[in-house]
């Protein structure tokens, strides 16, 4: 169904018609406009966000973007994966873990993410509300924080990492290696 934009229009088409230059941006935002969910952008001039707001009974997929505003992150280079090995001690015997992580080598440097790639943020979480729109329903529940965090570490992976690099921005190991501004 694509996007309803509420606000600046033009805005909204200039920030897509600079993701869509690149591979990755280009099939989130085929994904999204391929599917029979409306999803509504909301221009705002607070922080960028997006939610399943329940509006007479329904919950209707929403971007808060704010086409002003950039963000800055404590970016690094291209993260790996890494399988750190450890001791445990279960019920008195010594046990092997092994735990997967994601690492990168070197100080973090300060990088500005432009407004078009929070926008492309926020297009990942609308991308994982079509595959699984429960996650963003079930916010309010007592498992309210480890959803956030997984879903928000499934998103710098799956969306955000793949966009900053194609668009030669470092990346955030983290979602919250960020600062104020």
């Amino acid at each position: 169904m694509g996007f309803e934009v509420i606000g600046n229009r033009k805005q909204f088409d200039e920030a897509v018609h600079t993701l869509i230059q690149k591979p990755a941006s280009n099939a989130l935002w085929t994904f999204l406009n391929g599917n029979d969910i409306k999803f509504i952008v909301n221009i705002v001039d607070g922080p960028s966000e997006f939610g399943a707001l329940l509006n007479g009974g329904l919950y209707h997929p929403t971007i808060m973007w704010n086409p002003q505003k950039d963000l800055a992150i404590f970016g690094r280079n291209r993260p790996e994966q890494q399988i750190q090995k450890s001791w445990r001690t279960v019920d008195g015997v010594p046990v092997r873990v092994e735990t997967l992580k994601w690492v990168s080598k070197g100080d973090p440097k300060d990088e500005i993410l432009p407004p078009y790639i929070c926008l492309a943020h926020e297009m990942g979480h609308a991308k994982q509300y079509a595959e699984n729109p429960a996650l963003f329903t079930s916010l309010g529940t007592s498992e309210s924080i480890s959803n956030i965090e997984a879903i928000e570490a499934e998103n710098l992976v799956m969306h955000e990492w793949p966009i900053c690099l194609e668009h030669n921005f470092k990346v955030r190991v983290n979602y919250q290696d960020f600062r104020s501004r």
